[in-house]
Formats: structure tokens, sequence, C-alpha cells
């Protein structure tokens, strides 16, 4: 199923509503969290808000990203693990630079496909290499910090969340899909 993807106009209280929702749901999203005795990085949902927010805020997801990452700096309890500045200098601050930087790209594939056919499959395809961004920078912050071999931190940092990933890939994808559907009927 194919949807025809035009420019969806948000008025400004609505979009900056938005930015700040996302930014929220990404904080109960890291509380969201299963911590894995071999890996210095928790299975969050995070992700998955991530990836609805590159569809439902465009290129303001950076917006949402960047303030999510202001209020853990500034020390309120948003991240994974704990808060403030030094937090992003521990396991998980590869990931969380991953997620600022997926949320200035992705954007930018999804306005490629602007009055295109924007499909199940696009979406899917842009979410995965949106996830690929991610674990990059998450693995090399990991060897990094930790000292470890390229190996090493894929085995502690890709391995364990592949098939959550990709479950949650697909249900952004299908959100997504979705609302498009919904937006432009």
């Amino acid at each position: 199923m194919k949807v025809s993807v035009k420019a969806y106009k948000l008025n400004p209280v609505l979009e900056c509503s938005l930015v700040i929702s996302f930014s929220l749901l990404m904080a109960v999203s890291s509380r969201i969290k299963m911590p894995l005795l071999f890996s210095p990085v928790p299975i969050t949902f995070q992700t998955l808000v991530l990836f609805l927010s590159f569809v439902f805020l465009r290129e303001k997801a950076v917006f949402s990203q960047a303030l999510y990452i202001a209020l853990g700096v500034l020390g309120c309890p948003v991240f994974s693990g704990g808060a403030g500045f030094l937090y992003l200098f521990g396991p998980t601050g590869g990931y969380i630079a991953g997620f600022f930087l997926s949320a200035l790209i992705f954007p930018l594939f999804f306005r490629r496909f602007k009055g295109k056919s924007l499909s199940f499959i696009v979406l899917f395809l842009g979410f995965f290499l949106a996830d690929l961004c991610i674990h990059f920078l998450g693995i090399t912050w990991l060897r990094f910090l930790l000292k470890v071999s390229l190996k090493e931190a894929v085995v502690i940092g890709v391995f364990p969340f592949m098939v959550g990933e990709l479950f949650k890939i697909l249900a952004a994808a299908g959100i997504s899909s979705k609302f498009l559907k919904t937006v432009y009927k």
C-alpha cells in the first residue's frame, strides 16, 4: 500500500506542543527499560518514539531531541540511568548523540519523498537507516569509552538489541503508514 505524501501544515502552537510531547515521551520511554547483565546499555523504547517523531514532527524532530538532551543535561532524570552533563560521557552517550544526529538527518530522507509515494517499505528502510546511524555512534562511543575491540562493541552494543529494534522499526513503519494514510486521504 502506498501513500501519497504532501506537506501538511501544523499551526505553531500545535507544533511546539508536539515537540515538547515527543521530548517527554523520550523521557518516559527511557524509563521503560530492561537492563542487560552483559551490556552497560539497557533496552528501551526510545527508538520507537524517535522514529515516530520523524513522521509527526518532520524537520522539527531535531528540536524534540535537543530539548530532551537539554533537560537531561540540566539535571532532569530523563535519561535511562540518570541525568546531568556527565551522563553524556557514559556508556549510552553515543546512542544519545545518535538520536540527535538521526533526528537531524532522517527528516531530509523523508522530505526526499515529498510529493512521491511513501510506502511501508520506504518508511521501514528509512527507520532502519536511522537505527544504523544510532548504533554506529553507540558502538563507536562504547569502543572509545570501554577500550574494547569492534567485535566486543558490536556484541555488547548491537547484538542484544537487534530483534527488539526490528520490532520497533516494524511498529513505527506500521503506525506511520496508517497515520500518513489518514492524513493524506
